[in-house]
């Protein structure tokens, strides 16, 4: 079920916004600190949608039968393989893209991740246009369950 944001939302948003650009300017010009920080940052941003979707997947949501459902999941892997390669590269490689399938993953991410971001953006159009013409139908997520 969807819920209405309320401002607590958009003020923890602000806070983790400014504690953000602060840590930024606090530990500018900090090598050590900046390279395990970004590889930090890698595999949490890797390991957080496939956590995401073994969740949800567990929790019994059948997020492969509704738009929604699959627009989370989709937005949430859309950006992994740039996300690997880079995790990889940093933590096994020191930093060196030194492979072509390693670099054809990390340099071909972002085209995967544009194109994913596409695709979403073409069904949010279909639904737009079913719901503007009365065509669109609700789709249930226990749909086909006996």
């Amino acid at each position: 079920m969807l819920h209405k944001l309320t401002w607590r939302f958009w003020a923890a948003l602000a806070a983790l916004l400014a504690i953000y650009t602060g840590a930024g300017f606090a530990l500018a010009h900090n090598g050590r600190f900046d390279g395990d920080f970004y590889t930090t940052g890698l595999c949490v941003a890797f390991a957080a949608p496939v956590l995401f979707v073994a969740t949800y997947t567990a929790m019994g949501k059948k997020w492969w039968r509704n738009d929604l459902g699959t627009n989370l999941v989709m937005l949430g892997l859309a950006a992994e393989p740039e996300n690997f390669g880079l995790a990889w590269t940093f933590l096994f490689n020191h930093g060196m893209l030194t492979t072509t399938w390693l670099a054809w993953i990390t340099i071909g991410g972002p085209w995967w991740t544009g194109m994913v971001l596409l695709w979403r953006f073409a069904i949010l159009l279909r639904v737009n246009r079913d719901e503007r013409n009365g065509n669109g139908q609700p789709v249930r997520s226990d749909e086909g369950k006996p």
